[in-house]
């Protein structure tokens, strides 16, 4: 009789903003599956509850932390409270965004610096706080960035939100080389279309959503399922020797 693996990522903690649905929820769910205790942060605070007891329904621990991360003070409260739930914190993933479908010249100000405040920022104050807490306690960790495949092909219309993103997925490399004396990897994952409720509300239909799967050579859209898929590989031993990476999770579109 074989012996039954053990989970991935157990007795690890892990921050992941943006969880209360989507790619983000299903990252939570993912980590929580094999191991981990989970800080969930989110402005959704339905979801939540709903994730946590999924989470909890388990057998794992999850502390939902409501918090808006264009905040910098709710940025601070919302780390010092997973790590004061939590105790040590392993990994962090970078999850939670805003998009923005807008032509240049509609473009607001206020749209720019909500989708950087978000985007960008809320990334690095979160990886900074993060960081310091690792190296403080000898901690191996992992820091994952969510960006997008737009990262690499951009499209019109939504210079904010490709601005951002390309701009996290540069960050990852350089705070990536910065870190990695102190044994904490950083990498990025660029989701392609995924089926998340901020990709319906873009494309305004589920149906117009699946008629792009047409168009990706692997025949589909992505779930959300695929990229917890990859943070989970990023963030468990299988990989350890990874830094720096840019990993995209678009059924090859980029190919296209």
């Amino acid at each position: 009789m074989m012996e039954k693996a053990s989970k991935r990522l157990a007795g690890r903690s892990a921050i992941v903003t943006g969880s209360a649905s989507g790619i983000g929820r299903a990252i939570a769910v993912a980590f929580a599956e094999e191991g981990a205790n989970i800080a969930a942060i989110d402005v959704d605070e339905a979801g939540l509850q709903s994730l946590a007891a999924q989470v909890e329904q388990s057998g794992g621990k999850c502390v939902s932390i409501h918090a808006d991360l264009a905040s910098e003070a709710e940025i601070e409260r919302a780390g010092q409270i997973a790590i004061s739930e939590l105790g040590d914190i392993h990994v962090l993933v970078n999850n939670a965004g805003i998009h923005l479908s807008k032509s240049l010249l509609d473009t607001t100000e206020d749209d720019w610096e909500q989708m950087i405040a978000v985007n960008l920022r809320a990334p690095l104050l979160l990886t900074k706080l993060a960081a310091k807490h690792m190296v403080d306690r000898g901690i191996k960790g992992r820091v994952i960035n969510i960006t997008s495949s737009t990262a690499e092909a951009p499209e019109s219309n939504m210079a904010a939100y490709v601005t951002s993103k390309g701009a996290l997925r540069t960050m990852t490399t350089a705070i990536a080389q910065e870190l990695a004396p102190h044994q904490i990897a950083v990498n990025s994952v660029g989701p392609g279309l995924t089926r998340t409720p901020m990709a319906v509300r873009a494309v305004r239909s589920t149906e117009t959503l699946d008629r792009y799967g047409s168009e990706v050579p692997l025949g589909r859209i992505g779930e959300p399922e695929d990229v917890a898929k990859a943070c989970l590989f990023l963030a468990s031993d299988d990989g350890e020797f990874v830094a720096g990476a840019s990993l995209y999770v678009d059924g090859g579109a980029l190919l296209a």
